[in-house]
């Protein structure tokens, strides 16, 4: 469909040209005929917004723009953004000279790959391929492919800020909840000013995510891809365990390798060649190793058993993906997670406490089974149950709890497990009740355990309300997190020092201190307590990250969100 009527075309820009080619005649017609300048001006204006404007809405109707008769999807504000001027060009002056405007911006959006963007995503060789052609055209052909070129270079901008604003990456449902949205931020409003301004970087400052890991990814990004260039690594042959004090040829594979990723550093008076060709497995190497293992979530016992060869081999493609997926999420998140909040990742099984952007809590945790994944979401914690009783979610009941009873008359009794009535919360007796007998779509009756030592939730349970009924409580199963790969609970989150996590929570209240709370667990009896300002819990999916050391650590897609791409070795694509 061509976008515009070509018999209207070539009368509006016969106009144009007539009036330029006067002016080119008569050069001192200008000077002379303020009026007719005035005139002039007034009918080039209105030829360039009419044809502006008609692009532009057949654009919105159609949601495609047609440059040079090649189709592009149109940005959704793209109408919004040239109504805001009037349909004027953007880019280029009424002279069709580009405006220094559009020289900054196709330098930025050069450098989009900083951002782990592609810059042909936003049309960067198709724009620069037609500003080359500029030169060959002349008269109506001219005027036409200005007007085309300042359509796409904005939609081009409007595409590119919209994808570093909100993220770019359809990731599937289990992040359907990081969907916000920022409101506050215009961004025809912005992209205006920073034509106006020639000034891009203050609207990147706008739009970017604030937090110091995003930056340090993109400099990580810049790292990988540098080696990349550099020829990346080879693969490490399998083969038995490598362990230290060894003699073997897989050895030399394995410091080249770990030399290219920078996890083995060489002394200042050593050869290099020498060295990485050298076949021992000395203490340097060991060192390496346990490093590496340390930035991928593996038993740092520096040596090269199964994990450890799967995470080393993993291929450089994969990991430089695995980044660019994780700027993309960091993206997806609110600007500000909060002055204070608590953060927990996942794929790392680590949980922080982060105030004035300042990490002062850092703990494991466990998360949910592959069959009953912990959901991604951000929600307020709003109170502290100290000794908690648990109230056994049905499915549970179903599945764990009743073929026990049936087992064993008196589990309920040993496992200090209540009736409790579903319309008063009153406790029943369990003595006249027919386990076998038992229809569980029919059990009127809920069980929970009440507080003491064999109760799951330990003394501390963290509640934040939300639809998935998820929490983060004690345990007091505390061996499991020694496990590399802790995925044991049924969606919950465990803590691994509760009382650590009690003392952040409650900083800021004067009436509840360490030794309070210590107290109230002591006392054995069950109490809310409810925060004075309730904090931001964002549970999070982050298989990338940079440390503060400036590390940067993978970690396996342990749900396999990211339809099994993984950077430490457990699942690839």
């Amino acid at each position: 469909m061509n976008i515009m009527n070509k018999k209207y075309i070539t009368i509006s820009c016969l106009f144009y040209l007539i009036f330029i080619v006067s002016c080119m005649a008569q050069p001192n017609a200008v000077l002379t005929e303020p009026k007719e300048k005035k005139e002039e001006v007034k009918t080039e204006k209105k030829i360039e917004t009419s044809i502006i404007n008609r692009t532009v809405k057949i654009a919105a109707q159609e949601n495609f723009i047609i440059i040079n008769n090649k189709k592009y999807p149109a940005s959704k504000l793209l109408n919004s953004f040239y109504k805001s001027r009037k349909f004027n060009l953007a880019w280029f002056k009424s002279n069709l000279e580009p405006r220094k405007a559009f020289f900054t911006y196709l330098k930025l959006l050069k450098n989009a790959d900083y951002e782990g963007l592609n810059p042909d995503f936003y049309y960067f060789q198709e724009i620069e391929d037609n500003i080359l052609e500029l030169e060959k055209l002349s008269g109506n052909d001219l005027i036409l492919r200005v007007i085309q070129i300042d359509l796409l270079v904005s939609n081009s901008n409007l595409q590119y800020f919209s994808d570093l604003l909100f993220g770019r990456y359809e990731l599937g449902p289990n992040f359907s909840e990081l969907s916000y949205s920022e409101p506050y931020i215009n961004l025809v409003s912005i992209i205006n000013k920073s034509i106006k301004t020639n000034n891009f970087n203050s609207a990147l400052k706008i739009i970017l995510p604030e937090s110091r890991v995003y930056y340090s990814l993109r400099e990580a990004l810049k790292g990988y891809e540098t080696i990349s260039a550099n020829g990346g690594w080879q693969p490490v042959p399998p083969g038995p365990t490598l362990k230290k004090g060894a003699r073997n040829a897989r050895i030399v594979f394995l410091k080249h390798r770990l030399y290219a990723s920078g996890d083995l550093r060489l002394y200042a008076n050593q050869n290099p060649e020498q060295y990485l060709n050298n076949n021992l497995y000395d203490d340097q190497l060991f060192t390496a190793v346990s490093e590496f293992q340390k930035r991928h979530g593996l038993k740092q016992d520096g040596e090269v058993g199964t994990n450890t060869l799967k995470a080393l081999n993993v291929p450089l493609d994969y990991k430089i993906t695995s980044i660019k997926i994780n700027l993309d999420l960091w993206r997806k998140l609110p600007k500000n997670l909060g002055e204070k909040y608590i953060l927990v990742n996942v794929p790392a099984f680590k949980l922080y406490g982060v105030e004035n952007n300042q990490k002062t809590l850092d703990m494991r945790v466990i998360v949910g089974r592959l069959d009953w994944n912990t959901p991604v979401f951000s929600e307020y914690m709003e109170y502290v149950v100290i000794n908690p009783f648990w109230n056994i979610p049905s499915s549970i009941f179903v599945d764990e709890v009743l073929p026990e009873i049936k087992k064993d008359p008196d589990y309920l009794k040993k496992k200090n497990i209540e009736i409790v009535s579903l319309s008063d919360a009153a406790v029943e007796s369990s003595e006249y009740v027919n386990w076998y007998e038992v229809d569980p779509k029919n059990f009127n009756y809920r069980l929970r355990q009440k507080p003491g030592a064999a109760n799951p939730l330990g003394k501390l349970k963290f509640m934040l309300p939300n639809k998935h009924s998820v929490y983060l409580h004690d345990t007091p199963t505390k061996s499991l997190f020694n496990r590399s790969n802790r995925r044991f609970s049924h969606g919950c989150i465990r803590v691994e020092h509760p009382l650590d996590l009690a003392d952040f929570v409650f900083n800021d209240d004067n009436n509840w201190d360490a030794q309070k709370v210590q107290n109230a667990i002591n006392s054995g009896v069950s109490n809310n307590v409810y925060l004075k300002q309730p904090i931001p819990v964002h549970i999070l999916y982050f298989t990338v990250w940079v440390e503060d050391d400036g590390s940067i650590h993978f970690r396996d897609d342990v749900y396999n969100f990211f339809g099994g791409n993984s950077s430490s070795g457990a699942n690839t694509i």
